[in-house]
């Protein structure tokens, strides 16, 4: 067994400038090779089917992905602006997309393995944002922030012409319960309706939930 993952990967990088500092990767790569486990050939061999005589996508073969920062932020003694009260104040948020990982849909014949890893799950997409504020108190720092993580889509709607931003509670997809029927199940009118958890509905194939946390940090 072999394999080899090529590509190139960017990143721009905003050094700090009085309140914003920042960078931005984005990653373009392919991942090939007879197996993606050391095993993969025995259990193919133990089933009577024929082992891979060409390369094949790998399982964590991901073709673009893109990361981003982006931190506002005041130290001692500075404000937004000249605003009060903003002094040690920061708004940090940082966002990721994948493209979608590979998948093997059901194959019957003895070169199943011409089938594997053909087909793409969906994107994923997902953001953090933290919000903090921080009070001296001679030697020590106290703060006080307000973290959300594992966000979705942001989504812009409109009421009586009136624009309104809505976070859309998208879940990505990291794994298949059964590729069987992910790939046959379909609606009323025929669509496939791609179901990642099953008929059992199997929670652990979709990323974490988001989450709200409210704290407070002591720096000495």
């Amino acid at each position: 067994d072999y394999g080899n993952v090529r590509g190139f990967e960017v990143t721009l990088m905003k050094p700090r400038t009085r309140y914003l500092s920042g960078n931005l990767t984005y990653t373009y790569s392919f991942a090939r090779g007879k197996n993606s486990s050391p095993t993969a050939d025995y259990i193919t061999i133990w089933e009577n089917n024929n082992v891979p005589t060409t390369e094949v996508f790998l399982d964590w073969d991901q073709r673009h992905t893109v990361a981003a920062s982006v931190d506002f932020r005041t130290l001692d003694e500075q404000r937004f602006f000249g605003l009060p009260y903003t002094e040690n104040l920061g708004l940090n948020v940082i966002a990721g997309y994948g493209s979608g990982m590979p998948w093997s849909p059901p194959a019957q014949d003895k070169d199943k393995w011409k089938w594997t890893n053909t087909e793409r799950m969906p994107f994923t997409f997902s953001w953090d944002l933290v919000v903090d504020k921080g009070f001296r108190w001679n030697n020590m720092l106290t703060k006080v922030f307000l973290e959300a993580r594992n966000l979705g889509l942001p989504q812009f709607y409109r009421i009586d012409d009136f624009p309104f931003l809505k976070i859309e509670n998208r879940r990505n997809v990291v794994d298949i319960a059964d590729e069987e029927w992910y790939a046959l199940q379909v609606d009323n009118q025929g669509n496939r309706i791609y179901d990642a958890d099953g008929r059992y509905d199997d929670p652990t194939v979709y990323s974490p939930p988001p989450v709200v946390r409210l704290g407070v940090g002591i720096q000495f």
